[in-house]
């Protein structure tokens, strides 16, 4: 598989008519070899719905991060309350 590196001048252009219109043109033909290719790479890095699966992706990670944090937070909690307890038992 080949990756395509859009030029900034491509970059730009695509930007300009945004993401509906490079899409369009791209299915009329518009476009034709390296254009073409960069086109359809830049329209794949800047697919809504690919963002907004890669934004959730992130914040699900996040989330995990959150949840396994708190559950050692939780644990470090339960050590603080039952150590005294537990200190007290073997005196």
């Amino acid at each position: 598989m080949r990756v395509m590196i859009v030029t900034q001048k491509n970059r730009e252009e695509f930007e300009e008519i945004g993401f509906d219109d490079v899409k369009k043109r791209v299915a009329q033909n518009l476009y034709h070899g390296n254009k073409l290719v960069a086109a359809r790479a830049w329209l794949q890095e800047n697919d809504p719905a690919w963002m907004s699966a890669r934004a959730a992706q992130a914040a699900g990670t996040r989330a995990i991060i959150a949840l396994v944090l708190s559950g050692i937070s939780l644990l470090v909690s339960i050590v603080a309350i039952v150590s005294p307890i537990v200190r007290a038992w073997f005196k």
